[in-house]
């Protein structure tokens, strides 16, 4: 099993299969409910001020809801709306970044796709990022869907980022570990 979803708690795992299950319904469209979620998600990664009241207890559980309410109107769906008040109602509202990240690992378990970071010293044609993407798809045997970056720091070559999961091709990574090899000896 992946690092990054060991890390997880059995809460959140369980939470997250819930949101799973609501796509398997069929009552929302999967990316719309994912667009939503990632509102959620932001606002409440970088809301101190919204934490600060949903984690007081001196607040009535009826005004975190009427905050919340506020504001999400308009722009989620009641199922995600009704997802926010019981984690409010079960002071489950502090785990909804690791809800996410764990709903998005399962999406991606369930459409049998892989998220993939790659980082690269200079930018890459079309070509090459598709050779990339072609054997990555074939090693891994999933769709994948890629993130490219570019950093002169790296002097030549790709890093691939799978989760936690590292690949460093990179001309640095080599002088790097060439060099740690040579103060060995």
């Amino acid at each position: 099993m992946n690092a990054v979803i060991e890390k997880t708690s059995e809460v959140s795992r369980n939470y997250a299969e819930a949101l799973i299950e609501i796509i398997k319904s069929g009552r929302v469209d999967e990316d719309t409910f994912l667009n939503e979620l990632e509102i959620v998600n932001s606002v409440v990664s970088e809301s101190k001020d919204l934490n600060s009241v949903l984690l007081n207890p001196s607040f009535t559980l009826d005004i975190k809801l009427e905050i919340l309410s506020a504001i999400f109107k308009g722009k989620v769906s009641t199922e995600v709306s009704n997802f926010l008040n019981v984690l409010v109602e079960k002071n489950r509202i502090k785990e909804f970044p690791s809800i996410y990240s764990e709903f998005k690992y399962k999406l991606n378990e369930k459409n049998n796709t892989q998220p993939v970071y790659i980082t690269s010293a200079v930018d890459l044609k079309e070509e090459q990022k598709n050779r990339i993407i072609a054997t990555l798809a074939k090693k891994l045997n999933k769709t994948i869907l890629p993130s490219w970056e570019t950093d002169r720091s790296i002097i030549g070559g790709i890093i691939v980022k799978i989760y936690d999961n590292v690949i460093d091709m990179s001309l640095k990574g080599r002088i790097d570990r060439l060099s740690k090899s040579l103060m060995l000896k």
